[in-house]
């Protein structure tokens, strides 16, 4: 399961990866998911400037990138951009999102935020093609019971991109 992070009595997940392509809505349970949005990969502007002109993802083969996870998610994504890795590519991985954030602005590596949320704050990376970056919202089956807490839900959703 995705991590979660509580916002207003709502749970939003959001996880990078093509097993989120499509939109679904699953009957009764209080998920609703909006694969709409897209990611970028940002960092900070003198990051980028320390690694040169960036023409292609090729141009990226020494670039740093801050891992969500252990897992081969992030690698299996940079590698179908065509980014070239190694072991310096994944020096600090980190479950927290806040976390991601802050090492991000510090410059200490690239990571993939939603688009509305990087452009207002970091430098998007040039040359790499855009990521999925579908967003959940979740929450408790017995919600959908309450008509006040269902329009609140169902304005929530149309808002989210």
């Amino acid at each position: 399961m995705p991590q979660a992070g509580q916002l207003g009595g709502a749970i939003v997940q959001r996880r990078l990866g093509a097993q989120f392509a499509q939109q679904r809505q699953v009957a009764g349970t209080g998920h609703c998911r909006h694969p709409r949005a897209e990611g970028h990969f940002y960092t900070s502007a003198s990051y980028v400037a320390s690694l040169g002109e960036i023409t292609g993802p090729a141009d990226l083969a020494r670039a740093r990138f801050l891992a969500w996870d252990q897992g081969p998610a992030l690698a299996d994504l940079l590698t179908g951009m065509g980014v070239p890795l190694g072991p310096h590519s994944f020096p600090m991985t980190t479950a927290s999102h806040l976390m991601q954030w802050q090492m991000t602005q510090a410059g200490l590596g690239l990571a993939a935020f939603p688009q509305a949320e990087g452009d207002r704050h970091l430098t998007r990376v040039p040359q790499l093609a855009p990521v999925p970056f579908p967003v959940w919202l979740v929450a408790h089956r017995d919600l959908g019971h309450s008509t006040r807490l269902r329009l609140v839900w169902d304005l929530m959703a149309a808002m989210l991109p």
